[in-house]
């Protein structure tokens, strides 16, 4: 199954074959994952998290030998990382914009001229606390939000791993978290088309060509200079989803 719109995210879904058991298999991670069930008028319902873009198997009555255990999903809840992030442009062209204090997220490309044409890398950076409910010992997410286009996580010093498609969401490790002064840090890396808005105005040499020139989709000469910027970076707020202390 996939998720093709913005509609649903989460809940019951109703199956059209009974089943004893769901396991949820991830093939982006290559996690096996129990399924909430319950049977409502004869029919089958299993609890799914399917977030816009994201894809999945449904297995029936299987029970695979490294599913993880079954969660409660209304223990489910969410906390929104909040405070004075701090961005730093690390690598790309044409050079690297200076560095900026945001308290909310959005497309770098606003925060000047110079940052409108930068395409490479850039880091996030924030501290904060967990709150008090906080449940250290089960399954974590960090999700991204938005983010143009590709994502390194580091938290604490360990690097949780790469989002690079919908939804942009990472498993944290067990423990990797504590209650005070966590320290996140995204690298986000950019496409190469605000820069070549610059690099178009600059007459570059492979737009050189002796029998023809670079169209675009409709046949007429390529100008990457009327583009508008591309939104690049962290474009919105980023959360934690946990479960909470019993």
């Amino acid at each position: 199954m996939a998720n093709q719109n913005q509609t649903f995210s989460q809940g019951w879904l109703p199956l059209a074959t009974s089943a004893q058991s769901v396991v949820r298999y991830s093939p982006l991670t290559n996690q096996y994952t129990p399924l909430a069930t319950k049977t409502v008028n004869g029919q089958t319902q299993v609890y799914v998290e399917l977030y816009s873009g994201e894809s999945c198997f449904l297995m029936l009555n299987a029970t695979p030998k490294q599913a993880t255990a079954i969660e409660n999903p209304t223990d489910l809840k969410t906390f929104t990382l909040k405070g004075n992030w701090k961005l730093e442009f690390v690598e790309g062209k044409p050079y690297l914009p200076q560095s900026a204090a945001l308290t909310h997220l959005n497309s770098w490309t606003t925060l000047s001229d110079s940052a409108s044409y930068f395409s490479g890398t850039a880091r996030y950076s924030l501290t904060f606390d967990l709150p008090n409910d906080f449940n250290n010992q089960k399954k974590v997410v960090l999700d991204l939000g938005d983010v143009r286009e590709v994502a390194d996580v580091t938290i604490n010093g360990q690097k949780i791993g790469t989002a690079w498609s919908l939804p942009f969401r990472l498993e944290i490790p067990a423990k990797a978290l504590k209650m005070k002064q966590n320290r996140v840090e995204i690298e986000v890396t950019n496409l190469a088309a605000n820069y070549m808005r610059l690099r178009d105005t600059q007459q570059p040499e492979w737009k050189k060509f002796l029998d023809a020139n670079i169209v675009d989709i409709q046949y007429k000469p390529f100008k990457a200079s009327q583009w508008n910027p591309m939104p690049s970076g962290l474009l919105g707020e980023v959360k934690l989803e946990y479960f909470k202390n019993n």
